[in-house]
């Protein structure tokens, strides 16, 4: 996953998924390193509501 590199440098990743249940265990893994996203790119709302988490 491409997202290793930062967390194991300390930086804080947002992680989506079309599946929720895809990036949560991330979570489980990495803390409050991982901010797991729902997004589902073709339906526009999705991805205003994951820009605005992140």
């Amino acid at each position: 996953m491409v997202y290793y590199g930062p967390l194991s440098r300390g930086d804080k990743v947002a992680a989506s998924a079309c599946k929720f249940a895809d990036v949560t265990d991330r979570k489980e893994c990495f803390g409050d390193g991982v901010l797991p996203l729902a997004l589902d790119v073709p339906k526009p709302e999705h991805v205003r509501q994951a820009v605005a988490q992140a």
